[in-house]
């Protein structure tokens, strides 16, 4: 019974760090292990100048192994929740790293997604609990939308594939 469940453990472990993707040298796989095992807390900060509306701030750090990735082509694989579509097809979206803060669960923390916006045209919307890899230039960093923290991560994508199996 032990080793059945070290066998799982092990699997779970290697499909959560690897990239499901089909190789293309352009790109470098990136896990979630790297990009959310860390400290990112947000709360929120009244502000009287713009009637009373919270800032989301965060008192965190990004690591600069993390920072390190800016400017990077990379690959991720996560849950998708589309944002926008152009024309019957996804062109924003946000890529999770479980299906839990998809879709199910609690609110997900600033370092377990990553606002995705397509370089193409867009792709068919997912069907729920599909997984995806996508491809592209990562940014890193806060991003701010009218001094409310929105995300740290942002990738622009040259394509996106649906993962079988």
């Amino acid at each position: 019974m032990v080793g059945i469940i070290g066998v799982a453990c092990a699997a779970a472990f290697f499909i959560r760090n690897q990239d499901r993707g089909k190789a293309d040298d352009r790109f470098e796989p990136v896990g979630w292990q790297t990009l959310s095992d860390f400290k990112y807390d947000t709360h929120e900060v009244l502000n009287d100048i713009d009637g009373g509306r919270p800032f989301t701030r965060s008192d965190d750090v990004i690591p600069t192994q993390v920072k390190a990735l800016d400017g990077h082509q990379v690959a991720v694989t996560g849950f998708i929740m589309p944002l926008r579509l152009k024309k019957g097809l996804v062109t924003e979206f946000l890529l999770f790293k479980d299906q839990a803060a998809c879709c199910f669960g609690p609110a997900a923390k600033m370092n377990h997604y990553i606002r995705v916006k397509m370089k193409t045209e867009g792709f068919p919307p997912p069907g729920t609990l599909v997984i995806y890899t996508a491809y592209g230039l990562l940014r890193v960093g806060e991003i701010n939308v009218q001094g409310y923290l929105t995300g740290i991560y942002e990738l622009e994508a040259e394509k996106v594939v649906e993962q079988k199996g």
